[in-house]
């Protein structure tokens, strides 16, 4: 499903039956080459549908925890290095590059809050979309820390600096009885959750 035509593209992995829960994955078509946002048990059709746009150049986590089979095997299909933030990882499964070293990309900064945590600001169709993890959850509007992830003061203040960042929409790698993606044109999250379900 593309996201408002930003060219931004999510697909969804429920972790519950009734859909509530889940993993979301984020393919953002580029002219120099496609970026992957958090890999997944991506069928053949996502793969058909990646195969369309051209494949996959780069892959992207926010933080090691989210490294595991996919990474390896998105590597094996498209020979897509992760780029992880800014800090210097060796993986046995798919080869590495640090971003702003091996890897540059002018529309993109990383906001690095401590403990090789990551999140991405991204430019695309002359609009900015922030990447979280679960380190961030929404309430009313607003970003918070999720209380459930131990999170250090770094972290803590960094997501209250995010709520003042002009941004056409935050995208989350999870959710929870929410959309993976929360459009900030000044709309209330009643009236958000009226558009998507």
């Amino acid at each position: 499903m593309e996201l408002n035509n930003s060219g931004i593209h999510t697909i969804m992995f429920s972790l519950d039956q009734k859909g509530d829960r889940g993993i979301a994955s984020f393919f953002i078509p580029r002219n120099y080459g496609n970026y992957l946002f958090f890999g997944g048990p991506f069928s053949a059709n996502d793969h058909d549908f990646f195969y369309s746009k051209g494949g996959i150049y780069k892959q992207f986590y926010t933080n090691k925890e989210q490294l595991g089979t996919f990474t390896g095997k998105i590597f094996d299909k498209y020979g897509a290095y992760i780029v992880f933030g800014n800090e210097e990882l060796v993986f046995l499964d798919a080869p590495s590059e640090k971003f702003g070293k091996e890897f540059f990309d002018r529309d993109m900064q990383v906001i690095s809050h401590g403990d090789g945590n990551f999140w991405y600001l991204i430019k695309q169709k002359n609009k900015t979309y922030l990447i979280v993890d679960d380190h961030v959850i929404l309430h009313g509007g607003e970003l918070f820390p999720n209380k459930e992830m131990r999170l250090n003061q770094l972290s803590v203040e960094k997501i209250q600096l995010l709520n003042d960042l002009k941004i056409e929409a935050v995208l989350f790698s999870r959710f929870e009885f929410h959309h993976p993606f929360f459009h900030t044109e000044g709309k209330t999250v009643q009236e958000l959750l009226k558009h998507f379900f």
